[in-house]
């Protein structure tokens, strides 16, 4: 009851970022509404400069979406760990963490820490913003999340593979990044999406 209930919102709130792209003229994609709900999820600013984002910006690639914690070390894709950065602050971050870009200078560090609660602590659009800024000031890097996904992908994988061979007689497992990459190459990731 409870996930088909966060479905029926999430839809409802995706409908609402879709009118809102068609009154701006923009054109209606994954990243586009991806791009919109975290600009809207992040009151319009950057929290890493503290910049105010406005909506010419926000599609002209001058702003970016952004791993809180670097999507090569957590494998982590989730809304949960993405927020907006403007495009060079992108680049001078890398592949790490705010704190491990931002952390050696403490005066900095706090202001960034203090800007990250007021912009994601009270969303009520976006309820689970609060975990959000919770991981945006985590110190320590924990590849925990990764762990998980893994070891559940490890799990299916075998379990699908048992099952699919009682069917066929040669049942190969690839990696989840092969898939993904054949998804994207084939050009199903625009049919799945929908």
């Amino acid at each position: 009851h409870k996930i088909r209930k966060d479905n029926q919102r999430l839809e409802r709130e995706n409908d609402r970022v879709k009118n809102r792209l068609n009154e701006l003229g923009t054109r209606i994609t994954h990243d586009n509404i991806l791009l919109y709900k975290l600009w809207e999820e992040c009151k319009k600013t950057c929290p890493y400069t503290g910049k105010p984002i406005s909506v010419s910006q926000l599609f002209s690639g001058e702003v970016q979406i952004e791993h809180i914690h670097p999507w090569s070390r957590s494998l982590n894709d989730s809304f949960g760990n993405k927020t907006l950065c403007f495009a060079d602050e992108n680049r001078k971050k890398g592949d790490k963490t705010p704190f491990e870009f931002y952390g050696s200078d403490e005066q900095n560090w706090a202001s960034i820490k203090e800007r990250a609660l007021r912009l994601f602590y009270d969303t009520k659009e976006y309820p689970n913003a609060y975990h959000k800024f919770k991981q945006f000031v985590k110190q320590k890097f924990d590849d925990d999340f990764s762990s998980r996904q893994l070891n559940d992908t490890r799990y299916i994988s075998k379990e699908a593979k048992n099952y699919l061979s009682k069917i066929c007689t040669k049942v190969i497992v690839s990696p989840g990044q092969a898939t993904s990459n054949l998804r994207h190459k084939w050009g199903l990731n625009s049919l799945l999406n929908d």
